[in-house]
């Protein structure tokens, strides 16, 4: 906790390190609307001011607006970005020669000629004319879009509709529902047999949330699947991979277990181990019975028998006998280290043939569920968002037809942009490259036309997973246009970094960077060090790290969590508790008459609530 005042000597000013210059010249690199850029943007490092200066640049060199296709990642981020773009452009009408100059000379970095004032006062009324207007889509907008205009090359219903998330859901409910009617109303199914499996090996919660992941991973599970040449493959192919044969199962290995068991060594070891103490009689008792058990009772006692070789953890136990019996047998532990080992291979052997089974059973169940939830929108021509994004995928890449439907797109099209290509899943960039290929190759790549490519995104960024987001994807199809793109000649392509924060004072910047200093902690997050630097030098900042605060255990382990649809909170919440505490520490230094610097006042001014970020 901070007890003191926060003033200028107190904070911590770290150096802007920029070897390539200030910040707007990078910004101006990544706007020059006559090169492909890729930009890797740090959060608060000016990505959407970049993004719009790039589409004013654009329209300054020339470029109709019907021709410019930026591909935002939400419909908030596309409003955004359509209201900065056209309020400059309004403002661009009416301002003085001085003024449009200025602005001018800060987007490009140079002062520009007289007829580019002109057009730059054009442009306004330029984009409210244009059919459409400005083509500032989401993806899954423009998936649609394309659909929209080819819909029988797509295999479409010409009047299909898109299906919104709430109604998605339900559709799939209904779908879901009938499959669980189904499995249950022909039990010697291979579907009730799979839902069995799960059923047994999981909770209702987890069983939920299974059954929603075959739905969000639908289209993987499907390439996976005719890739292996059919369902029957796939599971064949995915035993293979666990070492087991297509005849094994829990039953075959158990007898295979209990066949090359050395029965004459073990009733000797039972014998031995009845000669000990207490801990030794138990492991007696248990070896002996399992060794005179019937077949059919042998599989209830295999666990137990174990358990006198291996830990629950399945490893070899430290003492498999006390001190007394190992000196008057001295054999003992050979055979029973020899009879753990071989049991720690069976045991592990039935593991996988457990993993076989509710991998096969999930994907089973993963077909029939998804084909009865595309039946359900066939039947009533509708089309979800992950439909939207495989539609347009398969119309690009389908053979005969998708030369001509490039062809039809590749007339309206001369600037692509995509935005927090971060989250940009690979069915998502295959319609990029499917469209931008055009641009750099044969025809497309011709010299009357500048073509480009503009790419901005940020890795560590990534929402994980999210409709099929992949931020390894980022990193491979960077190398893809650098390639691509770079074939083309000498200023074609270029990567701009944008990691000078507008946002965030020194201190916040420093302490980011340290928790990412080591290769460990960057896993799954970035791929090379992780380094930001502040715009706002003389900001002065305090980072604080406070213990983590853990919700309390229930007495009763095996009570379930019944949610009651009221708003109710729990007496402990760790969440509550902490926002309780965060205000009171807040509160405290605001009552102490806390001063921080404040360098656009040049002076200490009061503490304020809005100088904390959690």
């Amino acid at each position: 906790m901070i007890n003191t005042a926060i003033n200028k000597s107190d904070g911590i000013i770290l150096p802007l390190v920029n070897a390539e210059g200030p910040p707007e010249k990078r910004q101006q690199q990544a706007s020059d609307p006559y090169g492909s850029v890729w930009v890797g943007a740090s959060a608060g490092s000016g990505k959407t001011k970049v993004l719009s200066d790039r589409v004013k640049r654009l329209l300054l060199s020339g470029v109709a607006p019907q021709r410019i296709l930026c591909l935002t990642f939400t419909r908030a981020a596309a409003a955004e970005m359509s209201i900065r773009i056209t309020e400059q452009l309004k403002n661009w009408v009416a301002c003085s020669d001085d003024q449009l100059r200025a602005d001018l000379d800060k987007l490009q970095g140079s002062m520009p000629e007289n007829d580019q004032l002109e057009r730059a006062r054009r442009l306004f009324a330029r984009v409210l004319n244009c059919p459409g207007g400005m083509r500032i889509r989401t993806i899954h907008a423009f998936a649609q879009e394309i659909l929209r205009r080819f819909p029988l090359e797509a295999g479409l219903s010409p009047h299909f509709a898109v299906v919104e998330e709430v109604e998605a859901k339900a559709l799939w409910h209904e779908a879901r529902d009938d499959l669980l009617r189904q499995a249950v109303e022909i039990p010697d199914s291979e579907l009730s047999r799979s839902l069995q499996v799960l059923v047994r090996e999981r909770q209702e919660s987890s069983f939920n949330e299974v059954l929603h992941s075959l739905t969000d991973n639908a289209q993987r599970l499907e390439q996976a699947s005719h890739k292996a040449g059919g369902l029957g493959k796939l599971i064949a192919h995915m035993r293979s991979l666990l070492n087991l044969a297509p005849e094994d199962n829990e039953i075959t290995l158990l007898e295979a277990a209990v066949s090359a068991m050395p029965r004459a060594d073990l009733k000797k070891v039972a014998q031995w181990l009845g000669e000990g103490t207490k801990t030794d009689i138990e492991s007696a008792s248990i070896i002996s019975a399992f060794l005179s058990t019937t077949p059919i009772d042998r599989a209830a006692l295999f666990d137990d028998y174990v358990s006198a070789f291996l830990t629950n953890e399945k490893t070899i136990r430290a003492k498999l006998a006390t001190k007394k019996v190992k000196e008057g047998h001295p054999k003992i532990i050979d055979v029973m280290e020899r009879e753990a080992v071989r049991l720690l291979g069976i045991v592990e052997q039935q593991e996988n043939v457990r993993i076989a089974e509710q991998t096969a059973a999930v994907l089973t169940l993963s077909v029939a569920l998804n084909e009865a939830y595309a039946a359900r929108k066939t039947a009533q021509a509708l089309l979800d968002y992950d439909d939207l994004i495989r539609h347009a995928d398969r119309l690009l890449h389908r053979s005969g037809i998708a030369p001509w439907v490039l062809f039809k797109l590749d007339g309206g099209i001369d600037h692509i942009l995509v935005d927090e290509a971060q989250d940009t899943s690979p069915e998502q960039w295959n319609i990029i490259t499917a469209l931008t290929d055009e641009f750099f190759a044969g025809s497309g790549a011709r010299s009357d036309i500048n073509r480009t490519l503009f790419v901005v995104g940020d890795e560590k960024q990534s929402i994980f997973s999210f409709r099929g987001a992949d931020r390894a994807e980022f990193e491979r199809m960077q190398h893809y246009f650098n390639k691509r793109i770079s074939a083309l000649g000498d200023g074609a392509y270029q990567e701009v970094p944008l990691n000078i924060s507008f946002r965030s004072a020194p201190a916040i910047l420093k302490a980011v960077d340290a928790v990412f200093k080591a290769d460990y902690a960057r896993q799954g997050v970035a791929h090379s060090q992780v380094r930001h630097f502040a715009h706002r030098r003389e900001g002065i900042g305090h980072v604080e790290v406070w213990p983590l605060k853990y919700a309390e255990k229930s007495e009763d382990a095996n009570s379930y969590d019944w949610t009651l649809p009221v708003g109710y909170e729990p007496e402990h919440d760790p969440a509550a508790e902490l926002a309780e505490e965060l205000a009171q520490q807040i509160k405290h230094w605001c009552d102490d008459g806390l001063t921080i610097y404040d360098g656009k006042l040049g002076a200490d001014r009061a503490f304020t609530p809005g100088d904390i970020m959690v």
